[in-house]
Order: C-alpha cells, then structure tokens, then sequence
C-alpha cells in the first residue's frame, strides 16, 4: 500500500498476525487478535502501510510508543527492538 493508505488492509493484518501472533513489544505476550497494527516507522514521518514496516501491539505498548517517546525496530533477526 505504500503511502497511498495509513491503515492496513484487512489482508495486511492477517498477514501480520501470522507472522507476529502476538504483542511484539519485548517481553509482551498479549494475543495478537487483541493487538493495534502499528507502524514501525511512524506514518507522519513518512512511514508507508507495508507488511515488513507494521508490527502488532497490544493497546498498552502502542500508546506507551506514541505518547512516551518508545520507539521499537525490526532487528536483523526480524525481531523487535526497543531503541528509545
């Protein structure tokens, strides 16, 4: 989807529920149907609705990466990292 669209597909997040199952918040484990598709690179600062730049995160970690300054990166294991 590229920038076309900020939310993700119902397509999309079936995708990324198979690959993420759960929270990936380091050391979360909230099932991944209760969990927001989130943007990695933040889709204000250019981030594109792309299944490799989305991650599921439960409500908490979500807010806590928006309003508390986290910040989360695939690493090179495709693990998530936090980073800030």
């Amino acid at each position: 989807m590229g920038r076309r669209t900020r939310e993700p597909t119902a397509a999309q997040r079936r995708a990324v529920l198979l690959r993420d199952e759960h929270c990936q918040h380091p050391g979360c484990r909230v099932p991944g149907e209760w969990c927001d598709v989130h943007h990695l690179h933040p889709w204000g600062e250019g981030g594109t609705t792309d299944v490799g730049g989305l991650a599921l995160l439960c409500r908490r970690h979500h807010a806590a990466n928006h309003e508390g300054g986290h910040r989360l990166i695939r690493g090179p294991d495709s693990g998530i990292i936090q980073i800030a």
